[in-house]
């Protein structure tokens, strides 16, 4: 029964939100997959050498099980996964942590701030995960086995092909970061802004993160704004925005974004 919920859940929330459908097991250049995990969805992406993946995001299931589903299909394991970097501290995007840590060497990027919560030092932000927090008597975003990588503003990760820069975008959370994910082998420039924005249904609009699960939504707003200045100054083409909720869009549609 619940097997079935969970395949329901995001085509229902999408519906609802008038935002962009999410397609399970999207392809992008460079043998990148977006697959879904419950309410959410999470990324691998390969780093050019050998079988080894980053994640962005770890998905909603603690158990892992959409993950394990991903490596199995493509003959791959746990211990394929080098990294995984959290865009922001919701149970939606730390589910799997635990099994990734306990089941590989995969080292966990997160920002300061966030990196409380995840820690379970500090309730998860946001009207809505701090009441589900409150109702259940925990953290549901802790994970408590990992000791992460601190990750800072306008950072530069390099992972075998990969070239990630860090852009804090404070709003949904204290601590949300965006990824811009270059490979100048294959050819491609992606932007992760995790849940700070998402694409209306028919792809044609952006829109602001959610109030009720944003701990600052104004915030929230000048942090894409911010984002899209800085990736323009940078002259970084952006070949798709791939957010965590809504399908992806293409970076042309921030420029008017206000």
């Amino acid at each position: 029964m619940s097997n079935n919920i969970d395949k329901l859940a995001i085509p229902f929330m999408t519906a609802v939100a008038r935002v962009k459908p999410l397609k399970n097991n999207k392809e992008f250049p460079g043998g990148i997959v977006r697959f879904n995990d419950i309410h959410s969805s999470l990324t691998a992406i390969p780093t050019g050498r050998s079988d080894a993946i980053v994640l962005i995001d770890s998905g909603e299931d603690r158990d892992a099980n959409n993950i394990k589903s991903f490596l199995k299909n493509r003959k791959l394991n746990f211990s394929n996964i080098v990294a995984t970097l959290i865009t922001h501290a919701h149970a939606d995007h730390t589910g799997g942590l635990d099994i990734i840590g306990s089941e590989s060497k995969s080292v966990t990027f997160i920002s300061e701030p966030d990196s409380k919560v995840l820690s379970g030092e500090r309730r998860s932000q946001g009207p809505i995960p701090g009441l589900f927090d409150l109702l259940t008597h925990k953290n549901l975003a802790a994970a408590t086995s990992i000791k992460p990588e601190i990750i800072k503003d306008d950072q530069i990760i390099e992972i075998d092909d990969l070239v990630f820069r860090c852009i804090s975008m404070p709003g949904h959370t204290d601590g949300s970061v965006g990824f811009v994910v270059s490979n100048d082998i294959v050819g491609y420039n992606l932007f992760f802004p995790g849940d700070a924005l998402d694409f209306s249904f028919i792809g044609k609009k952006v829109k602001n993160a959610y109030k009720i699960m944003t701990n600052n939504n104004e915030q929230s707003r000048l942090s894409i704004i911010s984002a899209r200045d800085r990736i323009n100054d940078l002259g970084i083409n952006i070949d798709f925005v791939i957010p965590s909720h809504s399908g992806e869009g293409d970076f042309e549609l921030l420029q008017n974004f206000r």
